[in-house]
């Protein structure tokens, strides 16, 4: 009998390959990233890369010299994912040359203002995120990428 159930646990190990089940963080949404930051023309070119399920909407704070202080226009723009990938375009203030234009970019992902199917992927309150990006806000967990940059 003990040979039977030997040949057929080293069968079925054969058949079937190892599957790790021990990494929790193998299925976790783990990256946001500002890839591309770039002024073409009048208009400021965000490209980003993410493991988020389409559908999904990325929150920008775009802070420009300009965009500070009182009374001044804050930017901020909200993006959806597409395959992987998220782009924004933002019109900028008509000026001759931007060389030396400091911009501060801040990309988050909250779980709490997406759609119910996004929600169902990550998790209400982000239970599936995780990674270096990942942090606790408010009881939540989120994603965010901050990159700042002198065109």
């Amino acid at each position: 009998m003990r040979k039977i159930l030997l040949i057929t646990a080293l069968f079925l190990l054969a058949v079937f390959p190892a599957v790790s089940f021990s990494s929790a963080e193998a299925s976790l949404f783990s990256a946001l990233e500002l890839k591309e930051i770039a002024v073409k023309g009048h208009k400021l070119h965000i490209r980003g890369e993410t493991d988020l399920p389409p559908g999904s909407m990325v929150h920008l704070d775009i802070r420009l010299p300009w965009s500070s202080g009182p009374g001044n226009k804050k930017f901020a723009v909200k993006v959806r994912v597409n395959s992987n990938h998220f782009f924004a375009m933002v019109d900028l203030p008509k000026k001759p040359n931007y060389s030396g234009l400091t911009v501060l970019l801040k990309a988050v992902f909250r779980p709490s203002e997406q759609h119910q199917s996004v929600k169902a992927k990550v998790g209400a309150k982000g239970e599936k995120i995780g990674g270096g990006k990942a942090k606790k806000v408010k009881g939540e967990t989120v994603l965010e990428d901050i990159k700042q940059l002198t065109l």
